[in-house]
């Protein structure tokens, strides 16, 4: 009643009183590691888990709650370690599998996430949580038609189930179908009206649609139901800036930020409102701070690297592109950008092998034909210039 009613130190003061009168009761220490993680007592959680672990190495409860708490840590090879483990424990448990290909996901591995995956599939085909993990995990790989088919099979099997219907609304807008996209979101959200992720998923939609009134309706709804927010504070901080009210961005990203101290985004937030006040120096700062908050964050990383392609600092692109790349190998930014700054090197040999390899990883994709065509461009106007 405590932890339902938001009294988390009401519920961990019951909890640590329950572990006093029952040392040996396992599942009241992990409950109360929830407890004392909420409150931000991370330390403390981490001790309750590690005396279940130090007990029996291979408690598969302790070993999630474990690999939950590395992933909120940014340390997702750690946590794909802890999610192995604990599916080592329960080998029948679906639910674990799900978790570890989401690590796997996380931590650069998608084509390993989408092996295991492929393995529930087949042994449990009626299952609508595995056919969403595996329709998502081929959207990230790029195989949208495949992606496509697996979730009109999850649609036909479970008709108007929301999950199934967000999927289809991200896949739509992956591919530039806004009007699907919105369709599916307003349905979704009908069927599941407390769902507070679709209502910022519709916030955002009606934000890029311009409709900004209608998109803060939404954030509050979520706001006033979960203060603490993180995801709506992060949408009211991108719907003020959309209304030019920079100030109160700031502040928004400001308190997204409080609410979880590991995640880079609201830095890296506070940095795009800098570098548009004219402060790019200060931009510069935050986004470091953002890289050394969570090395395996890949966006500071590209807006690092477009940030010094903006400043013409060629060097510097060149180095964040390079550590894009090595974080996320199937991530075109890294290549593009990479490509921009040694063609600004005036190494247009490096800057085309940039972009074959991109060829390589995602196909002839039109970004990539793009930035060829301009570099090739670049490189007939520099020959030239030189003859002139």
């Amino acid at each position: 009643q405590a932890r339902a009613s938001g009294n988390y130190q009401g519920a961990a003061d019951l909890l640590q009183a329950a572990v006093a009168a029952d040392p040996q009761h396992w599942t009241i220490r992990l409950e109360l590691a929830r407890d004392l993680r909420s409150l931000g007592r991370d330390d403390e959680a981490d001790a309750a888990i590690d005396a279940v672990l130090a007990r029996d190495p291979q408690h598969p409860w302790a070993l999630v709650e474990k690999a939950h708490a590395r992933r909120r840590d940014g340390d997702h090879a750690a946590s794909v370690v802890l999610f192995r483990a604990a599916a080592a424990s329960e080998p029948t448990h679906v639910g674990i599998k799900l978790e570890l290909a989401r690590a796997l996901r996380l931590a650069g591995a998608p084509e390993d996430a989408l092996s295991l995956l492929q393995e529930v599939a087949d042994e449990k085909p009626a299952d609508v949580g595995t056919g969403l993990a595996l329709a998502a995990t081929l959207v990230e790989l790029r195989r949208f038609d495949e992606a496509q088919r697996r979730l009109q099979g999850l649609a036909r099997q479970a008709p108007g189930n929301p999950a199934v219907l967000r999927e289809m609304a991200l896949l739509a807008r992956r591919q530039g179908d806004r009007h699907a996209s919105r369709t599916l979101l307003e349905r979704a959200a009908r069927a599941d009206p407390r769902n507070l992720d679709l209502k910022l998923d519709l916030a955002a939609e009606l934000r890029e649609a311009g409709e900004i009134d209608g998109a803060h309706t939404f954030i509050d709804a979520v706001l006033r139901a979960s203060p603490d927010h993180y995801s709506a504070w992060m949408q009211l901080g991108l719907l003020e800036r959309a209304r030019g009210g920079r100030d109160a961005a700031a502040k928004a990203f400001v308190r997204a930020g409080e609410i979880d101290p590991h995640s880079a985004m609201p830095l890296l937030e506070l940095a795009h409102e800098r570098w548009a006040a004219g402060d790019p120096a200060a931009a510069t700062a935050l986004l470091d701070q953002a890289i050394a908050r969570d090395a395996r964050a890949l966006a500071p990383l590209v807006v690092r690297a477009e940030y010094a392609l903006a400043s013409e600092e060629a060097e510097i692109a060149a180095e964040y592109a390079a550590r894009a790349r090595a974080l996320d190998p199937r991530n075109l930014a890294g290549y593009l950008l990479g490509a921009r700054a040694m063609a600004a090197l005036v190494d247009f040999k490096a800057a085309l092998a940039l972009l074959d390899e991109a060829d390589a990883v995602a196909g002839e994709q039109p970004e990539i034909a793009a930035t060829r065509i301009h570099l090739l461009r670049q490189t007939r106007d520099d020959d030239q210039r030189l003859r002139a």
